[in-house]
């Protein structure tokens, strides 16, 4: 259980005894880490909208969620739209990227990253909401898994360089084939729209990050995790929203 106790570590701002980057134990929990915060962002929404508007319940939850990760994709995300956004190339657009400070690239996808999330969410009852957080948050995981094990690393340090190399093949196909698994036992036939539409997102994020900086960076993992939660927090809404039957519904 280490490995678990590495990954929640790593992942969230739970304290337990993990220190430091997590080893190759680590990487298969975590989509299952994921799958426990989606969990309870899923809690935070039927709880607050028993007595709030959904749209505030769901901002609540989007924000229970960065508070128990401790904006650590959110930081990410932002930090390679800054990135990519500059148009820099090569060790550049990774300084770009490595920039503590907030441009106007990454201020925009934090805000629309957000701004996103509480709408897609707020389209949703509590039951579908939750089915769509853990899977949203688990498969977000299991993207980076799969980023891990299938790109170089574009820097020699750094957690893009770390978690490349704690990656083996056995322990990333637990990895991804747990992500699936636990989004596809409570979302059904929903799995299969929303890895679609993740895997694109993933692709094109790969693709360009690739093209332009030789590989990926702690950053990037970060970026390819929220854009794999907003996929499949879109595709959750939209079928919500057309009214499509799931397994769970009789």
């Amino acid at each position: 259980m280490s490995g678990l106790r590495e990954a929640l570590g790593f992942l969230t701002r739970i304290p337990v005894s993990a220190e430091g980057p997590p080893g190759r134990a680590a990487v298969p929990w975590f989509p299952v880490v994921g799958a426990a915060v989606g969990a309870f962002v899923g809690g935070v929404y039927a709880a607050a909208y028993q007595i709030m508007p959904s749209p505030l319940a769901a901002l609540a939850a989007v924000v229970s969620g960065v508070l128990v990760t401790g904006a650590f994709h959110e930081d990410g995300f932002a930090d390679t739209a800054d990135a990519l956004g500059s148009r820099r190339t090569g060790e550049s657009g990774i300084e770009v990227m490595r920039d503590s400070r907030l441009g106007t690239y990454g201020s925009i996808a934090i805000v629309v990253s957000i701004l996103w999330r509480v709408l897609a969410i707020g389209a949703m009852d509590p039951t579908a909401a939750l089915v769509g957080l853990v899977m949203a948050h688990t498969l977000g995981r299991a993207t980076s898994v799969a980023l891990m094990a299938t790109t170089t690393a574009a820097r020699e340090e750094g957690l893009g360089r770390v978690g490349v190399l704690g990656v083996t093949g056995p322990g990333a196909a637990i990895g991804i084939t747990t992500g699936l698994f636990v989004s596809g036992l409570v979302g059904g036939w929903w799995l299969g729209p929303a890895v679609v539409v993740a895997s694109v997102c993933l692709l094109w994020l790969r693709g360009i990050t690739i093209s332009r900086f030789s590989g990926i960076t702690g950053d990037v993992l970060g970026a390819g995790e929220q854009l794999s939660e907003l996929a499949v927090l879109t595709v959750v809404a939209v079928v919500t929203w057309g009214g499509y039957d799931v397994w769970w519904v009789s």
